[in-house]
Formats: structure tokens, sequence, C-alpha cells
């Protein structure tokens, strides 16, 4: 597909004209937001890397006490299970109270019900954790390959560094990175 011989790209809020009350940032031209990015890319990357980031990443992103956590109610689920194996066994062999039985049997399967959901919750925790620290590597290996020198602007490039960008009514944009770090460069 070509270009018509006048047309131009902008970025604008997608939120401008929705609403009783419109966006107040202005527009920004694709060519010049794309030398922004590049521009934030060379002051973030350009200089010798800080590895505080880095380690503030790797801690934010470790899972070894969430994986102790989820072996201690793994333990606790098994003894509920017990708990109620053998409430269930006594309530075969033994005559007794079934309005008794019933409230322990209740709040026992309550109790192991809330122990399997938090290991849920946990186990779920420590998956995101591990995505988000396969995604960060991923990263590290793609910004150490990054030639400053030779820097152009890819939607590539775009995708595997930047998080978001955001923009002010001053028209500086707010490029964050996917390491957390940000760099705002102001719009001339």
């Amino acid at each position: 597909m070509q270009a018509c011989k006048y047309e131009k790209i902008i970025w604008r809020c997608g939120h401008k004209y929705k609403g009783d009350t419109t966006c107040a940032t202005g527009h920004i031209d694709d060519e010049r937001l794309k030398d922004m990015f590049l521009e934030a890319i060379r002051l973030r990357f350009g200089s010798p890397a800080d590895d505080t980031v880095n380690r503030a990443v790797l801690d934010a992103l470790d899972t070894s006490d969430l994986e102790v956590k989820a072996a201690g109610l793994i333990a606790q689920i098994d003894q509920v299970a017990k708990k109620l194996e053998s409430l269930i066994a006594r309530n075969a062999r033994v005559a007794q109270d079934q309005q008794a039985y019933e409230k322990t049997f209740n709040a026992t399967h309550q109790q192991h019900q809330a122990l399997l959901a938090e290991h849920a919750a946990v186990a779920a925790e420590i998956q995101n954790k591990h995505k988000r620290l396969a995604a960060y590597c991923y990263y590290r290996e793609e910004t150490a390959k990054l030639d400053i020198e030779q820097l152009v602007f890819s939607p590539y490039l775009c995708v595997t560094l930047l998080d978001k960008g955001v923009v002010s009514t001053d028209g500086t944009v707010t490029f964050i990175f996917r390491d957390g770090s940000q760099i705002s460069i102001t719009k001339t």
C-alpha cells in the first residue's frame, strides 16, 4: 500500500473526543514519536548498565518465599484431608450425633476448600512471576544485542522494549520500559 503524497500519520489519545471531558493532550507526529523513542533507548541503554534495576526486578520476581508458602499449604491441606477421611471413617463405624458430625464435617470441609483456594492463588502468583521472569530475561537478551550507534526504529523493537508511553499535556513523552525504568523526552 502506497502512502498518499500528503499523508501524515499522527498519534493522539484514543479518548480525545469521548465523553464530556476531552483529553487535553495534543497530537504527536509519527516520525517525531519514533525519534523520541529512539532517543529514549539511547539514553536508557547507551551508558554502562546500572545493575540496580536488574537486581530490583529479579528480587521482585523471586518466588522462593511463595514456594515455601505453597509447600506449607500443601502440608496443611494433607492434614485437613486426613481429618476429613478420619471423620468419614469414624461416622461409618460408630453411631454418633449426626448434627454434631455434620457441623464438624462442614467446618473441616470449608477449611479444606479455603486452603485449596489459597494454594491455588499462591500457585497462580508463582506462575505469573515465572512468566514475567521469562519475559524479563528475553528483554535483557534483546537489550544486550542493541547497537546504539546503528539504532533504527522497528515495531518489533518497540514491542520488545517498551511497556508503554505516556504523553503529558506539555508534549513530554515518558517511555516506560519493560524493566520498569522510565525516560522522559520533551517534544520539540
